[in-house]
């Protein structure tokens, strides 16, 4: 884990503690090149009131990063939790307040060169 890593560990983290679970929480590398990510969220929070959610996040990332990193993040996006690519997603991959890489390939309708997961896991149905 690296320091980029390690400081997106901790927001998802904090901010599932204050919020609530995480369906999807990743950040995606499209440019080879440029060093710039998305960071693509999913949670049935979220799904509420995406902008307060947006501006929450952004919030929570500009404490958690130091000024010269904060520009690594060029955008946040929301994906509903009944998205085919994001089922497509949690079908390849299963993480829980951890780091995983993600395989080069074709997600959320881009080709991403680099990708992290931190939490990606379906939801949770209750019973009865």
């Amino acid at each position: 884990m690296n320091a980029f890593t390690g400081r997106l560990l901790t927001l998802e983290e904090s901010i599932a503690r204050k919020k609530g679970p995480f369906i999807l929480f990743a950040v995606l590398k499209v440019h080879p090149v440029v060093d710039a990510w998305n960071l693509v969220v999913c949670a049935e929070w979220i799904e509420h009131d995406i902008a307060y959610a947006i501006d929450f996040i952004a919030k929570q990332l500009y404490k958690t990063f130091p000024p010269a990193e904060r520009g690594r993040i060029m955008r946040i996006a929301t994906v509903a939790p009944d998205n085919p690519d994001l089922l497509d997603v949690l079908d390849q991959y299963e993480a829980d307040h951890e780091v995983k890489k993600m395989r080069r390939g074709h997600y959320f309708q881009q080709n991403i060169e680099q990708g992290y997961l931190f939490t990606a896991r379906r939801q949770q149905t209750e019973p009865g």
